[in-house]
């Protein structure tokens, strides 16, 4: 707990020093300093994170380089690019070289990602990174987030229209994981305009869809999987519907979104307009979410989306929002909804696993492979949450 506290004050520093007070020099020494730390944070983790667990039980019966053509592919659980990316491991019998070489890849593109796209506040997009997804792209989700690495990759290519690059490095993705098929439909969002009635559009158009998304599902899998993919794949998207609290909480997952977009199009600010676009997709995506608990999933791939458009209306625009009292409270609105969504996840309550337990049980306490402890609470927790089919696989 203290070195993830004592990280947390490290990453602060930089952003009251360089994005509040905007005091120069030394910005690429914190910049590649954070990295580091959180590469090595990521990578040196002894059995910290509930997908890292089951990674790591399955990790020495993976095919190794020499193992790879003759590797039957097709019957295998995971998409083909998991296993070519671990098979240098393998062969090295090292899953703590896979963890950092995973650690190195996510968190470079992340922050390359912040720096490009956030220029004047990228330390603060790093911050959010840390407290907000970090441990749940580089513990939980690895091979999501290697999907999520390359939709960043592929961004400057969508920005520019260049779809032939774009869908390419799509294709790369899906070879990673499924739930990459996202990437697909996020270039149809570039159809929208910044006006206020297309997000309107967007939710009703998704309320229709749920009214018929299963027979659309169903049509889907029957023509382009069969077997154990579609069996998966269906039974995730058939996961019980969320409750009325449920639906609450996804609204609010949303609302900093839609706060956001109301301020920029109320004073006509022009910049992240394709970002403003790609993020409907969210209010699409949560809208869905409120009946189809697994579609919520998708938001993974728009995360870092989310953080450069809310990070970058606050610091770009936050001198004209003063002369404007309530839009600057509706900005100061939507900072405590996202500061609020993004905690709830760690405290999200698992008793049902474990008796007082919490989703943030599975990253504290911290061991590194210089301390290789297994934490029985940790351990059990995650072993009851797999039993209890918390996340199924595809």
């Amino acid at each position: 707990m203290l070195i993830y506290v004592a990280i947390f004050l490290f990453l602060l520093i930089p952003v009251i020093r360089f994005d509040l007070m905007k005091i120069e020099g030394n910005k690429s020494l914190w910049f590649y300093s954070s990295l580091i730390i959180l590469i090595l944070l990521a990578g040196l983790r002894y059995r910290v994170g509930s997908d890292t667990l089951i990674y790591m039980r399955q990790f020495n019966s993976n095919p190794s380089m020499r193992e790879l053509s003759t590797f039957n592919f097709r019957t295998a659980e995971y998409n083909p690019l998991w296993y070519i990316f671990n098979s240098p491991f393998v062969t090295m019998k090292s899953f703590t070289m896979f963890q950092i070489a995973h650690a190195t890849v996510v968190n470079s593109i992340f922050f390359w990602f912040f720096r490009k796209y956030v220029p004047t506040a990228y330390f603060t997009a790093i911050f959010v990174y840390y407290f907000g997804y970090f441990f749940y792209f580089n513990m939980d989700v690895l091979r999501e987030s290697l999907c999520v690495g390359i939709l960043l990759l592929a961004y400057p290519y969508l920005e520019k229209k260049k779809f032939i690059q774009y869908y390419l490095l799509c294709i790369v993705a899906l070879f990673m994981h499924m739930s990459a098929i996202v990437m697909f439909v996020i270039p149809f969002t570039l159809i929208f305009k910044r006006d206020n009635i297309y997000i309107f559009v967007c939710v009703f158009c998704s309320l229709i869809c749920l009214l018929l998304i299963f027979d659309i599902v169903s049509f889907i899998l029957s023509i382009a999987f069969e077997g154990i993919i579609a069996e998966k794949i269906n039974s995730y998207l058939h996961r019980d519907a969320p409750n009325l609290f449920g639906i609450a909480l996804q609204f609010l997952t949303m609302l900093p979104v839609l706060l956001v977009t109301f301020v920029r199009n109320r004073n006509h600010y022009n910049n992240d307009k394709t970002i403003g676009a790609i993020l409907l997709m969210l209010i699409a995506i949560q809208t869905v979410g409120m009946s189809i608990a697994a579609f919520v999933r998708f938001n993974n791939y728009l995360a870092p989306f989310c953080i450069v458009f809310i990070i970058n209306t606050f610091y770009l625009h936050y001198w004209d929002m003063r002369r404007h009292f309530k839009l600057l409270m509706i900005v100061y609105c939507a900072l405590f909804v996202y500061a609020f969504s993004l905690s709830r996840f760690y405290f999200k309550s698992r008793s049902e696993d474990y008796p007082g337990g919490r989703h943030y049980h599975t990253y504290i306490p911290y061991h590194s492979i210089f301390d290789p402890v297994e934490d029985e609470r940790r351990e059990t927790l995650i072993k009851n949450m797999r039993s209890n089919d918390m996340l199924i696989k595809f």
